[in-house]
């Protein structure tokens, strides 16, 4: 539906920031109630992710009137740490982590405040290829510029 629609122009990384307000609850942590969740993303997209606000924004940003409220602060921890917290929450030694295994990850063990929305969009970007599954070394390469990314577009919201 909202691929369809020339309302909006969505990019992948704005299609995660909308699946991050979904608030996925349930004994998997990633159920997600239809009606409230339809409501938020149809707010948010009239909002804040029309052609016309994007364009706006833009604007304000090259002008360098634009920025985020607060600044992003880089996670207090280094990358073999990080490695190793998501080794050890790898259950079953496959080198991957699960959706619901990330999500617990970022939640408990990692000291980066993220919001429960910024922790959903950022565990959807870390599955690469849409399998369900993180390949947490091939995410070590790329995981602080996605963190900042997540970070800095929820700034800007």
């Amino acid at each position: 539906m909202l691929l369809e629609c020339n309302y909006v122009l969505l990019t992948p990384l704005q299609i995660n920031i909308l699946c991050g307000l979904a608030n996925p609850s349930g004994s998997d942590g990633l159920t997600v109630e239809y009606e409230s969740f339809a409501q938020k993303v149809k707010g948010f997209v009239e909002n804040m992710m029309t052609v016309d606000v994007m364009r706006r924004k833009a604007q304000l940003i090259q002008l360098g009137s634009f920025k985020p409220e607060k600044e992003i602060s880089k996670y207090e921890i280094n990358e073999l740490d990080l490695f190793k917290v998501f080794r050890d929450f790898d259950e079953n030694r496959n080198h991957f982590l699960e959706l619901w295994e990330y999500k617990q990850c970022l939640a408990g063990s990692l000291g980066m405040f993220l919001t429960p929305q910024e922790m959903v969009t950022l565990t959807l970007l870390a599955d690469v290829d849409n399998n369900g599954k993180i390949d947490y070394q091939e995410l070590m390469k790329h995981f602080e510029e996605l963190y900042v990314m997540v970070k800095y577009h929820a700034g800007l919201q």
